[in-house]
């Protein structure tokens, strides 16, 4: 099997978060800081010296991947919109040249352009929502996170709309599928996991709202950068909602995009970094905090 470079980049992405997740996970104490500050950031990084090889940059921005994502997405969602519907004949030279680097000579497309469309509006407003949350309702502390996650921040929403488009028709060679959008194609399934991703999507945004309100006024000023225990919405059952509704948006998305086993590698690396993100933030949570509520799991409500 013929690997694209997206498949190789988020495989080795995904392989490495779990290698390097796992040794943190059970054997932290025995590793050198700066290894281990590579791969932890913010509230779960340790202390480092002056002389610790690292490039830091402030956690805030994270902003900058939803000011990318907002503009890559919409690039997009418009170009396959405009070819769909038959604004435009034919997908524009330039873009063709482009994800050349990123198509295999012979890929044929394995998605309708309905489940292209579909998946791309979905991201899309994920993009805009999150541009949201981070510039108006999440409030950032002054903490730092080693620069290898900014850029594979960028990477990931860089390879996400590339991953979509990549085995639809009009970007790869046809195949059986028109390069034609109607409504009357959209499937009762569609419409489910449509709902399942909006789900995930509002409670996401609420997840971010319960966060960033516990570092503000009844009048929404930001008046502390401490940590303190969330409560309501999801915080109920697991402490990090908002990698759970993540890990449901992309699973929602792969299914959309069933046949597209490019798209399924970045729901892997997706999986494996919010799972080990969510174990992190149990962990400190409970080390953090001896009144943390015994009952509420990491990921999974009463499981996991």
């Amino acid at each position: 099997m013929s690997l694209s470079p997206i498949k190789i980049i988020f495989s080795s992405a995904a392989i490495y978060t779990a290698f390097i997740g796992i040794f943190i996970n059970l054997y932290q104490n025995y590793l050198p800081s700066f290894i281990v500050n590579t791969f932890l950031y913010g509230k779960y990084s340790l202390p480092t010296s002056n002389t610790t090889p690292s490039i830091k940059v402030p956690k805030r921005w994270f902003r900058h991947f939803y000011v990318f994502a907002t503009i890559w997405s919409s690039i997009f969602l418009i170009l396959t919109s405009f070819y769909y519907f038959h604004v435009i004949h034919s997908i524009p030279k330039l873009a063709k040249d482009f994800l050349s680097y990123f198509i295999l000579e012979d890929q044929v497309a394995t998605v309708s352009a309905v489940d292209t469309l579909l998946a791309l509006f979905l991201i899309t407003i994920q993009s805009y929502k999150r541009f949201y949350e981070t510039h108006y309702v999440s409030v950032f502390s002054n903490a730092m996170m080693d620069i290898s996650h900014y850029l594979i921040g960028l990477i990931h929403y860089f390879g996400t709309i590339l991953a979509i488009v990549v085995e639809s028709p009009g970007f790869s060679q046809s195949g059986k599928f028109e390069n034609s959008f109607q409504f009357k194609d959209i499937s009762y399934k569609e419409v489910v996991i449509s709902l399942i991703f909006l789900w995930a999507w509002w409670n996401q945004l609420k997840s971010a709202t319960i966060l960033g309100n516990l570092r503000k006024n009844k009048k929404g000023e930001v008046v502390t950068q401490e940590h303190r225990i969330p409560y309501g919405g999801l915080f109920s059952y697991v402490s990090s909602p908002h990698s759970m509704c993540e890990i449901i948006m992309y699973l929602c998305l792969s299914l959309i995009l069933f046949e597209n086993h490019t798209f399924h590698y970045i729901t892997a690396w997706v999986l494996v970094n919010q799972v080990e993100t969510s174990i992190l933030a149990h962990r400190w949570y409970k080390n953090k905090f001896k009144e943390y509520p015994k009952n509420r799991k990491a990921l999974i409500p009463s499981i996991f």
